[in-house]
């Protein structure tokens, strides 16, 4: 079962470098990721563990990876395995980012199927150019800053009533959290949704995997749909595998078919670059 595989995958493989965080920060990302039918609108929560020193950007399935593990693995034991009910979604923010401010170095965790890459961003610190333009975002007095990023311009409103230099995705750097972002084309528009302190702050360590450079990235990235069609047509062939779509049990051929039309919408992603 491929999502608790990946689950599996982030709660064990991190090194001993320490990023403690006070604050959770979740964002609603609307994003468009087929280039020819950019009028459809792709939607997630996605979450930012961030302090002073420290950021953590995950998508939700890793943010609430014990919780969701407990729920299939109790599942499983009693027989009646529903992904939708264990609290996991489907996530097209794969990558785990891990910011260090102070050194300015943001380092990538990047799972395919059942391998984890990590690298470091060679493209940080950002350029931020400041804007006078200010407005109002629930609630906050937000200022206007611009920076490009992967092959996509971006302008951010950041707010100094929240002193943190931090920000969705591998962006920080300006004098307070960003509360809005997105690329001038409107492909990946990121809105906070709610900043709660911690009780106690949370550690995360730094992740470990195959060590790459990010140039091989894009190779990866290519190569995942091989990957994944392969594994799935060896769990197929176990005979202890199936797949309903619509209610409907779909065979092995119907599958691979159904993941290769999914990945053919996927040429939008967030770097270009």
């Amino acid at each position: 079962m491929f999502c608790f595989v990946m689950l599996s995958i982030c709660t064990s493989s991190f090194a001993q470098d320490e990023y403690s965080t006070e604050y959770e920060v979740r964002y609603d990302v609307e994003f468009s990721l087929d280039s020819l039918n950019l009028d459809k609108k792709q939607k997630e929560t996605v979450y930012l563990f961030t302090g002073k020193s420290y950021g953590v950007f995950l998508n939700h399935n890793q943010a609430n990876v014990k919780a969701i593990i407990e729920t299939m693995e109790r599942m499983e034991r009693l027989g009646n395995y529903d992904r939708e009910k264990s609290g996991y979604r489907d996530s097209d923010f794969k990558e785990s980012i891990y910011k260090n401010f102070s050194e300015d170095r943001v380092v990538v965790r990047l799972p395919i199927v059942e391998d984890l890459f990590v690298y470091t961003e060679p493209n940080v610190p950002f350029i931020w150019e400041m804007h006078e333009d200010s407005k109002e975002v629930m609630g906050y007095t937000v200022q206007k800053a611009t920076t490009s990023f992967a092959g996509r311009d971006y302008e951010a409103w950041f707010t100094m009533e929240i002193p943190i230099p931090d920000g969705p995705y591998v962006f920080y750097g300006l004098p307070g959290l960003i509360v809005e972002l997105y690329d001038t084309e409107n492909h990946y528009h990121f809105t906070l949704q709610s900043l709660s302190k911690l009780e106690e702050e949370k550690v995360w360590r730094k992740p470990r995997g195959k060590s790459i450079d990010k140039t091989m990235r894009a190779e990866l990235l290519s190569k995942e749909l091989d990957a994944t069609i392969a594994r799935a047509m060896k769990f197929f062939d176990s005979g202890n595998f199936s797949m309903e779509v619509n209610g409907q049990e779909i065979g092995a051929s119907q599958y691979r078919r159904m993941l290769i039309e999914e990945a053919k919408k996927k040429n939008n992603r967030i770097e270009r670059e």
